[in-house]
């Protein structure tokens, strides 16, 4: 068989902003406009007596719209000479129709949702201060995620869309700190991140195929820790340091399976940056991530090391790179797929 597919995406937006500053604050207000259209066609063919010849089993099309009109507002002051907040709210609505002639569908939709936001940050020191933010966002699902047709990666796997994905709704909690000086900038940050309708990849058979898809699970929980760090003891070198560590559990089914993971996971990675002569740089990087945990897979430890030389030539005009990466030949991983 042979296929002929593809679309026509348009996406637009009008926005406008408005700023007023009192004695006591700053008042910051807006509307935008957002508009995305993608007509996809997806038409399959089979050999027929020497011929091409169309065949409706396994084409498909769909013409997706959304209008998201939305309106915020925001207010931000002092309380004294240590303390600034922000307080916000947005809200929007979304006008989504979904029409398809193979599926003889058509939908129309609306949804509204609303956003409030809060954060301040507390001066302890000339160079340390504390901050604290509460927000809430909203995820739409992108065309690839949304296309229905199916594609082939081999034989026996293949890839398709979901046209009836729902955004997924996130609400954050972060706690940070900050630390600056000539010699060491630090930060640090515990948040906790929740998810509703999160978009999760899985995988089902479908008469011996093995079909990669998207859905809309339950809801996915994130909680940890992340900080970098940067020191710079010399001229000649800077220190770098990251680290993210978090733990996720994922909750939800599909089609009666259990689409449900969880486990602990850090992303981690050190440079250092040499400067050993006039207009030359010389970085090594290493990274690092642990076995990490989504809907029906898991997967392995994995890390590697990169190695990069630039020259700067012609007094910064010209500039010479050379990029080695995985120099050590440790970026191997495996996945672990749990389905039926």
């Amino acid at each position: 068989s042979r296929s002929v597919s593809g679309g026509s995406p348009l996406i637009s937006a009008l926005q406008a902003d408005y700023k007023y500053k009192f004695k006591v604050g700053t008042l910051s207000a807006g509307a935008k406009f957002t508009y995305r259209r993608n007509d996809i066609y997806h038409q399959v063919y089979t050999m027929e007596g020497g011929e091409w010849a169309y065949t409706d089993a396994s084409s498909n099309d769909l013409l997706h719209t959304e209008l998201v009109p939305a309106l915020y507002a925001m207010f931000t002051s002092r309380i004294g000479t240590k303390f600034t907040y922000k307080v916000g709210v947005r809200g929007q609505y979304s006008i989504v129709t979904l029409d398809s002639k193979h599926e003889a569908i058509g939908e129309r939709d609306g949804s509204f949702f609303f956003a409030p936001s809060l954060s301040g940050t507390y001066k302890l020191a000339e160079n340390q201060d504390l901050s604290l933010a509460l927000s809430r966002r909203i995820g739409r699902p992108t065309y690839p995620q949304l296309t229905p047709y199916m594609s082939m990666v081999d034989a026996t796997t293949y890839e398709q869309g979901n046209m009836h994905l729902k955004p997924e709704k996130a609400t954050k909690v972060d706690l940070g700190y900050n630390l600056r000086s000539e010699v060491v900038t630090l930060f640090a940050n515990g948040y906790l991140n929740y998810t509703t309708d999160y978009i999760s990849q899985i995988t089902h058979l479908d008469n011996e195929r093995l079909i990669t898809t998207y859905v809309n699970a339950a809801s996915d929980l994130k909680t940890g820790v992340e900080f970098s760090l940067r020191v710079v003891p010399a001229k000649w070198v800077n220190i770098s340091a990251a680290a993210n560590t978090y733990y996720v559990t994922t909750n939800g089914t599909y089609e009666g399976a259990d689409i449900a993971n969880a486990g602990w996971t850090n992303n981690s990675n050190m440079l250092l940056d040499f400067m050993p002569w006039k207009g030359g740089n010389i970085q090594v990087q290493y990274f690092v991530t642990t076995p990490q945990y989504f809907p029906q897979l898991t997967t392995s430890l994995t890390h590697q090391m990169n190695i990069g030389i630039k020259q700067r030539l012609l007094k910064g005009a010209m500039t010479v790179s050379v990029l080695l990466t995985d120099v050590l030949n440790t970026a191997k991983w495996e996945v672990w797929s749990h389905n039926n």
